[in-house]
């Protein structure tokens, strides 16, 4: 409901999807919470977006770009932005064999039964979507504490704060061991 949030907090947003039922939901939220008139929906792919150029001061992806064509949505994606615009983004990362090997073969909560176009980004795939912007930075997160998950540590919990805090210290002064992350977030300005 990440619209919605951006929608309280003052923003006129713009969500687009290819899933008709998700844009309802975002907009049944929108309504229920009294933020309707600022949060306007789009069906249709990012690549292939209807507004002007040099629309938009910011753009987010939660969990978005690892089901796009990044070429064609990266140059899209820059064509809308408005000079000195920001995007930030947020997917899952796919170098890690022991955590695709988990996504392919193994059950777990809130697994869902087809992949589909769900197919974890490479490192690669997110440096060449950066080109299409002036600047592009990313990171990986969820090393050690992607067992936070595996486990249901709650939030209090001693060994969760450690994973974490493990995460922060390892994933800083080793920054090449980010590419086994379980995320990666990517910002871009243009």
């Amino acid at each position: 409901m990440t619209p919605v949030m951006f929608a309280l907090a003052g923003a006129t947003v713009y969500a687009i999807d290819v899933a008709p039922k998700t844009l309802a939901m975002v907009q049944h939220v929108a309504r229920c919470k009294g933020v309707a008139e600022r949060v306007h929906v789009h069906v249709g792919p990012a690549e292939e977006l209807p507004f002007e150029e040099d629309s938009f001061d910011l753009i987010y992806g939660g969990a978005a770009l690892h089901h796009l064509q990044l070429h064609r949505a990266g140059r899209e994606l820059a064509r809308v932005l408005k000079r000195g615009g920001k995007g930030a983004f947020q997917d899952p990362l796919g170098h890690n064999p022991a955590l695709e090997f988990t996504r392919d073969y193994l059950a777990y909560r809130g697994k869902h039964p087809v992949k589909g176009t769900d197919r974890p980004l490479r490192l690669h795939e997110v440096q060449a979507f950066g080109r299409h912007f002036t600047t592009c930075t990313y990171q990986g997160f969820e090393l050690f504490s992607m067992a936070v998950e595996a486990l249901r540590l709650k939030r209090a919990s001693r060994l969760r704060r450690l994973l974490e805090t493990t995460d922060d210290i390892v994933l800083h002064r080793l920054p090449f061991l980010q590419r086994y992350a379980r995320f990666v977030v990517t910002c871009v300005t243009k």
